[in-house]
């Protein structure tokens, strides 16, 4: 399997530098994937016909998630730590799944008002830990640090959906 130079998957996963910030580096850390994604959405919906917008966020999200899981393994080996809060790359990818759920499900670009909303859910989750979200970060190794990020960000877009139903 391909391996990243080490400085390269340290850059990754720490999104490009985040991760190194004293204070609260996965809230930080979540910033660039909201982001990311909006920009993302943003220009699919200028340069993409509607029905291919969803097949290549797919992509996108799938790609995100591979190199995700290799950055993360890699700088594992170089932070000490289970889940060391310099990566935070797993943010990204958990955040991104919140806002991809989202737009699955409404099949339209987001109304910018759920973007903080999904930054704050997905954030609280991932804070909180509400089963199975704690129990996942226990699996071994990059699964564990990328998984419990991910279930946050099914929990927060699960919530949202419900919110918007409701309401």
């Amino acid at each position: 399997m391909l391996k990243l130079p080490g400085a390269l998957a340290r850059f990754i996963s720490t999104a490009g530098g985040i991760g190194y910030w004293p204070c609260c580096p996965g809230t930080w850390g979540t910033v660039p994937g909201v982001l990311l994604f909006f920009s993302v959405d943003r220009l699919l919906s200028l340069l993409a016909n509607p029905p291919l917008h969803i097949p290549l966020h797919l992509i996108l999200f799938i790609s995100l998630l591979l190199l995700t899981f290799k950055a993360t393994a890699q700088a594992l080996d170089f932070f000490s730590g289970s889940d060391p809060s310099q990566v935070v790359i797993d943010e990204i990818a958990g955040v991104w799944l919140a806002l991809l759920i989202l737009r699955l499900f409404l099949a339209a670009p987001l109304e910018l008002f759920i973007y903080p909303l999904a930054f704050l859910l997905f954030r609280l989750f991932d804070i909180v830990k509400p089963p199975p979200v704690y129990q996942l970060q226990a699996l071994p190794g990059s699964v564990g640090v990328i998984f419990d990020d991910l279930f946050a960000g099914i929990l927060a877009a699960a919530l949202l959906l419900i919110l918007f139903v409701v309401f």
